[in-house]
């Protein structure tokens, strides 16, 4: 790109793509994962997403990396480029299993956190869980605005506690906590 400053000197920038740099695949192997959809489950597409990532970064140059996890961590393999790396990486990939819990994934990023230094690109692979088009953990329900408490009882232990009969109105709408 040139062009012209306004004293009449010539102004050149140099744009390069960078190379070299390290990508983490951070797979979640929980209990959401295991859920179907057109013959596959949900964990074989992210493990096949996350083969199409690494293929583009090893073609680019980059060193890849991978985290894979449920309640605690299943395969770590550090940064690393070339065929003897993605042999690696695929024969990881290939030993990740589904759990029948939900994944840890606080204790996924403080792994994370803890190996590696570099600045680094992360891909998190994973499913948010949904209840009611809303997730569990960020938001809850509200009414009048007083946020419901949750309940285990004859409402079971996703679902919110609803009011009494005379009780507040419901307004409809969640509330980001």
């Amino acid at each position: 790109m040139e062009r012209h400053g306004t004293e009449g000197k010539l102004i050149t920038k140099v744009h390069q793509v960078e190379r070299s740099q390290t990508l983490w695949l951070v797979l979640d192997a929980g209990r959401l994962l295991r859920a179907r959809a057109n013959g596959l489950t949900k964990l074989d597409y992210a493990v096949n997403a996350a083969l199409s990532l690494a293929q583009v970064a090893f073609y680019s140059g980059d060193r890849v990396a991978l985290l894979a996890y449920g309640r605690k961590p299943q395969q770590r393999l550090g940064p690393g480029r070339g065929v003897p790396h993605l042999r690696a990486l695929i024969e990881s990939l290939a030993q990740v299993r589904a759990e029948s819990f939900e994944a840890d994934h606080l204790l996924a990023a403080e792994v994370l956190l803890s190996s590696q230094s570099r600045r680094s690109l992360i891909v998190w692979l994973t499913r948010r869980r949904r209840d009611r088009g809303d997730t569990r953990s960020n938001r809850m329900h509200r009414n009048d605005g007083q946020a419901a408490s949750r309940s285990g009882g004859n409402h079971g232990p996703d679902r919110v506690a609803q009011p009494r009969r005379g009780g507040a109105r419901k307004r409809p709408g969640y509330v980001p906590l």
